[in-house]
């Protein structure tokens, strides 16, 4: 598979299929049994975004506003917010609390 831009992986994401570029993954589970689909996105391995049947698409804030770790990953947070018209923006302490960035 050849690598993806920044732009594809992010529209591999909504699209809820995998993608794979230099600092961006989106990867997608499908639905399991009684387990719903589920949808990830990483800047660095960290999880920025994820999607679930029911909740729908979900933004971890690490920008400057949020939790900052760096400008590429904050460019990236701000490259997901700005495809996603209804979005749920969370501080990452909230979703951490919520136990939302687990090991997926």
């Amino acid at each position: 598979m050849a690598r993806a831009t920044n732009a594809e992986v992010i529209r591999a994401f909504l699209d809820g299929r995998n993608a794979y570029g230099l600092s961006m993954t989106s990867t997608h589970y499908p639905q399991l049994g009684t387990v719903p689909p589920k949808g990830f996105l990483r800047s660095y391995g960290q999880l920025i975004a994820r999607y679930d049947e029911g909740c729908g698409f979900l933004v971890f804030d690490f920008t400057a506003s949020g939790e900052y770790i760096s400008n590429t990953t904050s460019k990236h947070v701000g490259m997901i917010k700005r495809q996603l018209p209804n979005k749920c923006v969370m501080h990452p302490t909230q979703a951490r609390e919520g136990q939302l960035l687990g090991d997926q």
